[in-house]
């Protein structure tokens, strides 16, 4: 079975125990963004994925993370059946997963937005809110840059691509002719 399969699985899992409600998951936030911090520092990052490191650590390592969210015994036992599990080199892949099928759940999508300059507010603003009326949904944008673009920018949500980059279109101009 594939990692994307078993981080389906076990943000199901997740979701089933946490719910998918915004006011559910906002009480989340914190740990959730922690536990993903402590992936992103090299050390810990080592002990967590590897497969030879004794669970009791990785567990540790785990709790010192969600320590301030301390009543929350269902997210504690999750992450512990995902350590006892072998899985937690999955932990970013299956949060990842949780927020996607919390976004689905209350009608929100992100779209990857590349430019060839770093956007303002404003223009995040206006992008955003474009897509909202193209797609009926709330859209949460991140934004890229890529010089390549010369100017414009490509909007991707899910599987949509719109592509209003300069250098398509002088493309599909040069194409034309």
């Amino acid at each position: 079975m594939n990692t994307k399969v078993i981080s389906v699985k076990y943000a199901k899992a997740l979701c089933q125990l946490l719910g998918t409600e915004d006011s559910s998951i906002e009480r989340y936030i914190p740990s959730f963004e922690n536990i993903l911090d402590l992936f992103k520092l090299p050390m810990a990052n080592k002990v967590l994925t590897s497969p030879v490191m004794p669970k009791d650590l990785k567990r540790d390592l785990l709790e010192y993370s969600i320590k301030t969210d301390s009543e929350n015994k269902t997210l504690r036992n999750f992450l512990n059946g995902v350590v006892e599990a072998d899985r937690v080199s999955l932990i970013p892949e299956i949060l990842s997963e949780f927020f996607e099928i919390a976004d689905k759940n209350n009608g929100r999508v992100t779209a990857t937005v590349t430019a060839a300059l770093p956007l303002d507010e404003e223009a995040v603003s206006e992008v955003s809110q474009k897509l909202e009326s193209i797609f009926s949904k709330k859209v949460t944008v991140k934004t890229l840059t890529n010089k390549q673009l010369l100017g414009g920018f490509i909007a991707k949500v899910g599987n949509n691509v719109i592509d209003l980059s300069l250098k398509t279109k002088l493309e599909e101009l040069t194409h034309s002719q």
